[in-house]
């Protein structure tokens, strides 16, 4: 049986597990109480479709989104994007 990665220890901007989530990522430097809202964008800890965990955008056009994701039935990381 594969252990499962508690979505509380993921940092929202790299999806990388952090054993204090409290503070910003040692890996990409994501803050997420510094984290601004753009009602544009998903919002960090937005579940898609019940199966990704929404995180940081890594980039945006005027025709599309990208985010960095977590995969809820898999357990891994993946990208998203929002056309």
């Amino acid at each position: 049986m594969a252990i499962r990665v508690s979505i509380s220890k993921l940092c929202r901007g790299c999806m990388s597990v952090l054993e204090n989530p409290e503070n910003s990522c040692p890996y990409c430097g994501f803050d997420k109480s510094n984290y601004p809202v753009d009602k544009k964008k998903l919002r960090v800890d937005f579940i898609l479709k019940g199966k990704y965990l929404v995180g940081n955008a890594i980039n945006a056009t005027p025709y599309e989104n990208t985010y960095i994701a977590w995969n809820l039935n898999e357990d891994n990381r993946v990208v998203v994007k929002e056309f």
